[in-house]
């Protein structure tokens, strides 16, 4: 009868172990999961955000050579 029992508690143990680290892998795959979808989200967002930024800055810039070539026709006017 001792023998059983230290058998079952052998295999209780073992099969608590063996879910202990079911769990952590299936915990480090979620995590590692959202980790890549963040790091894809957040790469996505910087491209969006640098052309926006590309964006205006062109607009600033035909803002300033429209404004400059409506100086020079003045100043070529007078």
């Amino acid at each position: 009868m001792p023998r059983t029992a230290a058998s079952f508690r052998f295999r209780l143990v073992t099969a608590f172990g063996v879910i202990v680290l079911v769990l952590w892998a299936a915990i480090a795959l979620a995590l590692h999961a959202v980790h890549s979808g963040a790091i894809g989200k957040a790469s996505a967002e910087g491209r969006n955000l640098a052309r926006s930024l590309a964006e205006h800055v062109a607009s600033s810039v035909r803002a300033m050579d429209l404004s400059l070539r409506h100086l020079r026709e003045e100043w070529l006017r007078d």
